[in-house]
């Protein structure tokens, strides 16, 4: 959104690179740097004071790590596409403001979606925001692969 207001995006266009990769290569490298620095060690230190539940099997962890990945390409989709908007506002950050409000609350961020009613989970779901934080969580829980096999059953 800064890079549109001040203009440096037309430099970045006439640049013989993809735009988006560019973005998102950067965004990735946050992400893991997050992931490793902030993640990972609070987990590590909840494993330390608290009895913990980590995932039993390799298909959990490999379950696990395609939810990782494709939340955080979602995520990241969701605020390219937020940032955009630079392009039609002179002042973007109120629609960014809104967004990232919306994201937290139908994520699944402040409060897990399990504990909202049916109709406005199933509502959700239909939306890409459960897949940023809800799923990944129920996927590492083991929630969501039970529920699915008992389906199928």
């Amino acid at each position: 959104m800064l890079s549109i207001s001040t203009g440096e995006v037309a430099a970045d266009l006439l640049k013989p690179y993809s735009y988006f990769g560019s973005w998102m290569a950067r965004d990735f490298g946050r992400a893991m740097t997050n992931f490793l620095l902030r993640g990972l060690t609070m987990m590590l230190a909840y494993t330390l004071h608290l009895s913990h539940h980590l995932p039993t099997s390799a298909g959990q962890w490999l379950a696990l790590a395609a939810a990782l990945l494709l939340g955080w390409a979602v995520s990241f989709s969701w605020r390219f596409l937020v940032n955009l908007a630079a392009f039609w506002s002179p002042e973007a950050r109120g629609i960014g403001r809104f967004a990232f409000s919306l994201t937290l609350f139908l994520s699944g961020f402040l409060m897990p979606l399990r504990f909202f009613p049916d109709w406005f989970v199933a509502l959700c779901n239909l939306t890409p925001f459960p897949s940023m934080v809800n799923t990944i969580i129920e996927v590492y829980l083991g929630v969501l692969m039970v529920r699915r096999c008992l389906r199928r059953c």
